[in-house]
């Protein structure tokens, strides 16, 4: 049985949530030939001043202005916010 977790910043959809598990778990009934059934989705949401980069939180780096770091940016495109520039 599979568990897939993802930890990922506040702030995304209901509906951004549910695209994530239906693709993730199509890909891995594909991919790994289990049942639907069998695939485990666990997503856990983190409060920005519970994620870090660096030693300082995502809040710290929003109120300081700071640019988008390369893994907030990857979150960022993985809910279909932005792009790759």
């Amino acid at each position: 049985m599979p568990i897939i977790e993802f930890h990922l910043l506040e702030g995304r959809t209901t509906e951004q949530k549910r695209r994530l598990c239906t693709t993730v778990t199509d890909t891995v009934v594909e991919v790994l030939g289990v049942r639907r059934e069998q695939v485990r989705i666990l997503i856990h949401n983190l409060p920005p001043e519970n994620f870090a980069i660096a030693g300082v939180t995502a809040a710290d780096r929003a109120a300081a202005g700071s640019p988008v770091s390369p893994v907030e940016k990857i979150a960022v495109i993985a809910n279909g916010e932005g792009d790759a520039s």
